[in-house]
């Protein structure tokens, strides 16, 4: 696959080599290096359904955040607000591209908004996420993919943060 960024944009490129429950991305600055493109190319290794969550600066306490996402399959669309991080929820066995950015807003709030293109042929789903944390920020310095599922991340899944040029 050609490379879509220059090498010096690269923030994080990380690809699991076997299967786990988080992804934790340490030592970044986005004061100096933001805002980020977010790709997380994921498969559920489990026989469960499981939550992909992300988390700024070590908060993981899922109420500190609210999400909207609008879901079309088909025809049908479907919509909700959640109070959790969720960038992606895949049923045992299934894949799922998130192509997203990551910002810190004009009031100083970490945003995420991504698309996610998961499951196969006419299966086909593509949700669009939008997640904010509750309280403000005065950088990110760390981010976290958790699954609520032990060992929900498989082996060869892939997390790259790139910079946005300026």
């Amino acid at each position: 696959m050609p490379l879509l960024w220059t090498p010096s944009h690269v923030v994080a490129d990380i690809t699991l080599p076997g299967n786990t429950t988080n992804i934790d991305v340490a030592n970044l600055d986005y004061n100096n290096d933001g805002p980020w493109q977010f790709y997380l190319m994921v498969h559920n290794p489990t026989g469960s359904t499981t939550e992909y969550r992300l988390f700024f600066n070590g908060d993981y306490v899922i109420a500190n955040y609210y999400a909207q996402w609008i879901k079309v399959v088909g025809g049908v669309r479907s919509s909700a607000r959640i109070n959790k991080p969720n960038v992606e929820i895949l049923s045992a066995g299934l894949s799922s591209i998130v192509f997203g950015t990551i910002m810190v807003d004009a009031a100083d709030y970490a945003r995420f908004h991504g698309i996610n293109c998961r499951k196969i042929t006419t299966a086909l789903e593509l949700i669009e996420y939008g997640i904010c944390k509750n309280s403000t920020v005065a950088n990110i310095t760390s981010l976290r993919i958790a699954s609520t599922i032990a060992n929900g991340l498989s082996a060869g899944t892939r997390l790259i943060i790139t910079r946005i040029a300026h």
